[in-house]
């Protein structure tokens, strides 16, 4: 070996003991790592299936609200309501019910009448109406006019119910109950998990509810039981504290559990995980001398390996971030250009390369595309751009929000136009006719109050919404905003003065109007305004 001065010499021995050193090292952590194996892997379990349980039941809450949601709002369902004819529903959806019930266990597809008439039923397919059992969670559902998902027992079955309301009109007049069997809930997070999956079920509830042919049946399942639950798939009870705290140990057999929660919040039960971890720790147990072997084996294999190729992999480092620089600054034509002139290397470089240009290629596609997009966007852009204000586009934004308020949502609209803008525009020129509609706008923002919506609805024409606001107070705040613009002084860039005025019409809305009535009224009042001489409020 050359020695050279100030390098640092290297040979096989201190390479070899480098490797020993090192060897050494890992299996201390390896075993230390070992030791403490069986704390780990119960704090995984604890963290990692509670998280499952709530994660998949929520999943599967989210599919049954899906469902539900679907269903009812399908024309035909409200057709069905208008027309009280229950066979509507029935031919619109006896296939999909059947592949439902056939292929995820759906047990349950009500449609339900307020308040309390059985509409038409999937589960017996019945299309005959008839009284029914006051349901709780149906009549939550019309006074709270929201969709729920919630554990529900009913006379046939315990399990998820997705309910959703329906309206005809912007008036519920019935809910639609989806649910699937607890047990088919069981199965679902059971399947992709190695460990028992069981649940249990508060006896009184199901006493009260169930019909006896039901309760019968279910009695068979039963497992265990205690003073309050009735247990299914496991042998053994818990206390009330052990099932609140979510979580619970016995030996190597650890436990999880989750809240079965009605659509008030109350716990009807839980459904739980067992897992047993015996078998595990005892093979690990027997298997730690060959796992160490065989890493060091493998780390050996690596090191060497890795000596070789460094150089290799530099240079492909330094290709790779090249490429990514240019797929950064967006330089596609470069990048294209130079990934077709590299000669192919045979080995995973290749694939990288393909993989950056193909990126590029796809991203040069999409930027294309959304500003395509954006372009079509800004067409119908909800800001007016000179004066920075809301455009008529808002008032579809308005008029959908007051549909979902009813029909005694109280508001009045001011319309606004500035008199003689043309004479304006034809003294002045075009550039002072902006800074007059600018001027304007400014005054206007300062008279009202954050929660009015000022749109510019057309050329020298604005509209004021004010929700909540009666015909007199919204009178007041017109002739406020007239006399504050007739006594302001515009002064253009070349010094001069421009003074304006402004005419408006105030409208406020009765019962049942609809937003573009009571523009209408607001211009006929501005209409009169113009008529009587300008510069004045009407209604």
């Amino acid at each position: 070996m050359i020695k050279r001065k100030g390098a640092f010499k290297v040979n096989l021995s201190t390479v070899t003991i480098l490797i020993l050193f090192i060897f050494a090292v890992s299996g201390y952590f390896f075993i230390k790592a070992q030791m403490n194996f069986e704390l780990r892997l119960k704090e995984r379990f604890f963290k990692h299936k509670h998280k499952y349980l709530s994660q998949m039941v929520e999943i599967t809450k989210k599919w049954l609200l899906s469902e539900a949601l679907m269903i009812s709002q399908e024309p035909s369902v409200k057709n069905s309501y208008i027309k009280n004819d229950p066979e509507i529903i029935k031919k619109q959806f006896e296939p999909f019910w059947e592949k439902l019930h056939k292929d995820f266990g759906v047990e349950e597809m009500h449609f339900f009448k307020y308040p309390k008439i059985n509409w038409f039923s999937f589960a017996k397919m019945t299309s005959k109406p008839c009284n029914a059992k006051v349901r709780e969670d149906i009549l939550w559902i019309q006074s709270a006019f929201r969709p729920a998902v919630y554990f529900y027992v009913c006379k046939r079955f315990p399990g998820l119910r997705a309910s959703y309301p329906i309206s005809v009109n912007g008036k519920v007049v019935g809910a639609l109950s989806f649910g699937i069997h607890v047990e088919t809930l069981r199965k679902i997070l059971q399947e992709p998990i190695n460990a028992r999956v069981f649940y249990l079920i508060d006896k009184r509830v199901l006493k009260e509810n169930l019909e006896k042919k039901a309760y019968e049946k279910l009695l068979k399942k039963v497992a265990f039981s205690d003073n309050r639950y009735f247990y299914f798939h496991i042998k053994e009870g818990f206390s009330n504290n052990t099932l609140k705290l979510g979580s619970y140990e016995k030996g190597e057999l650890f436990y999880v559990f989750y809240p079965l929660k009605d659509e008030k919040g109350n716990v009807l039960g839980y459904i739980g995980i067992k897992k047993g971890f015996s078998d595990i720790f005892s093979h690990i147990k027997k298997t730690t001398l060959t796992v160490m072997f065989a890493f060091f084996t493998v780390f050996a294999v690596i090191f060497f390996v890795s000596l070789l190729n460094i150089y290799h992999l530099k240079q492909q480092r330094k290709e790779v971030l090249y490429l990514l620089r240019l797929l950064r600054r967006r330089q596609f034509d470069e990048l294209e250009t130079y990934y077709f002139s590299s000669k192919p290397t045979g080995d995973v470089n290749d694939e990288i390369r393909r993989n950056i240009y193909e990126i590029g290629v796809t991203l040069k596609k999409y930027i294309d595309l959304l500003c395509q997009r954006l372009k079509e966007a800004s067409q119908k852009a909800f800001v007016d751009a000179l004066t920075n204000t809301n455009n008529r586009y808002v008032l579809e934004k308005i008029d959908n929000m007051l549909e979902k308020m009813g029909k005694e949502a109280v508001f009045s609209v001011i319309m606004i136009d500035i008199d003689h803008f043309k004479r304006i525009n034809d003294t002045y020129g075009h550039e002072v006719g902006d800074l007059v509609l600018k001027s304007i706008v400014d005054k206007i923002r300062s008279l009202i109050r954050s929660s009015d919506i000022l749109v510019r609805y057309g050329g020298e024409e604005f509209i004021i919404y004010l929700p909540h606001t009666t015909l007199k107070d919204a009178l007041k705040l017109a002739e406020r905003i007239r006399k504050g613009i007739e006594d302001m002084v515009i002064e253009t860039e070349d010094g001069k003065k421009v003074k304006v005025t402004i005419s408006l019409g105030v409208a406020e809305r009765e019962p049942g109007e609809t937003l573009e009535q009571v523009i209408k009224k607001a211009d006929e009042a501005l209409y009169r305004a113009k008529k009587q001489g300008r510069n004045r409020v009407s209604d």
